[in-house]
């Protein structure tokens, strides 16, 4: 009970941790009271002149510096000359929207048409040759135990995690029985190992010389979306969602995506708004 109020709490806002990045309050990032006395010393200091300017001035000139772009855009748009959107005329107004692609028109990148498609098990096999990743599952109990992690049983563990096929039916499509599936499981997978093996891969991943074609201005760019899965087990975060679920319990995988590799991912419930 301590330790689930004290998860309640940190999520909620209510407890914080100093040491912490993701956990500090926001009063630890400003300064102290006071230091604040001198604020004008300290604001002419800084440069900035948004700070040092009265504020319906500088909000005076946002809205006159809005409103010219507003024009800008409009104009640009109704003479045509923005190619990716289209004015619609109902009756005796006019209104614009973006152009989607039509169904005639033909694929914009037929690359991936021309590839040739390879099952998942040897998509495995080849990325465990170049970035030996199952080796950041070692066993839980440490260095006092004598079961060592066998390929072939991870593998088939991880897919059927990861597929959402779920042990008992691995079992059942393959020559491992239930009992090693659920040992191995158990003893070789957990967060921490995920965690390392998921960071082998998109480290190695960020090192191919491909990674870089994708930056933008010589520059990273991410973005983080989620991702809804049915859940087979109904864990803490496994809430229901008639959108996406039906009648059954599901979690988001939130995930943050740099030039395609997945750095960082967090699971939270369908019912936990995304922007938060």
């Amino acid at each position: 009970m301590v330790y689930r109020l004290l998860r309640n709490g940190l999520e909620a806002g209510d407890v914080f941790c100093r040491h912490s990045v993701r956990l500090r309050s926001c009063e630890d990032d400003l300064i102290d009271n006071d230091t604040w006395q001198d604020k004008d010393r300290l604001i002419e200091q800084t440069g900035l002149r948004s700070l040092t300017q009265p504020i319906r001035e500088h909000l005076a000139e946002l809205e006159d510096c809005l409103e010219k772009r507003l024009g800008e855009v409009n104009e640009h748009i109704a003479s045509g000359a923005n190619e990716h959107c289209e004015i619609k005329r109902r009756g005796a107004q006019n209104r614009w929207t973006r152009k989607y692609p039509r169904n005639t028109e033909p694929v914009n990148a037929p690359f991936f048409d021309s590839l040739k498609q390879v099952n998942i098990g040897s998509v495995w096999h080849f990325v465990a040759q170049h970035c030996p990743f199952m080796e950041a599952c070692d066993h839980v109990l440490g260095r006092y135990t004598r079961q060592k992690a066998d390929p072939t049983i991870l593998t088939a563990c991880l897919l059927a995690w990861g597929t959402n096929m779920g042990l008992g039916r691995m079992a059942g499509i393959s020559d491992i029985d239930f009992q090693t599936l659920v040992s191995a499981s158990e003893n070789f997978i957990r967060l921490e190992t995920l965690t390392e093996a998921n960071d082998l891969v998109s480290n190695a991943i960020a090192a191919l010389p491909i990674f870089a074609y994708y930056d933008l201005g010589d520059t990273v760019h991410s973005s983080s979306d989620g991702q809804k899965f049915e859940t087979r087990i109904h864990t803490i975060n496994a809430r229901y969602s008639p959108k996406y679920f039906g009648l059954k319990k599901g979690v988001v995988s939130y995930s943050l995506v740099a030039n395609h590799v997945p750095v960082n991912a967090k699971i939270i419930g369908a019912n936990d708004h995304e922007s938060h």
